[in-house]
């Protein structure tokens, strides 16, 4: 049995309040730029590295990856909302 795959647009240019959701989505980035900001500070300095243990370290590494994925995807989502 085989299944197709397909892919649905819905248009909601209406259905949401555009203004709202950039400014929502400008704050998540803030945010999201600002943790990204101490995952790559604390990665940088040297005696932080010497002294953590390799799963604090692991995570922070983790962390800075995390954030850059949602530093790109959010950037996506401003890009696609309409022009007000």
């Amino acid at each position: 049995m085989e299944i197709d795959e397909y892919e649905v647009h819905f248009d909601l240019r209406g259905s949401i309040d555009v203004k709202a959701e950039r400014a929502r989505l400008s704050k998540d980035l803030v945010t999201i730029t600002k943790d990204r900001e101490t995952a790559r500070v604390k990665l940088e300095n040297e005696n932080f590295m010497a002294k953590a243990p390799m799963d604090v370290v692991t995570e922070i590494r983790q962390r800075f990856e995390f954030c850059d994925a949602e530093i790109e995807r959010i950037n996506a989502q401003l890009a696609a909302l309409p022009q007000e």
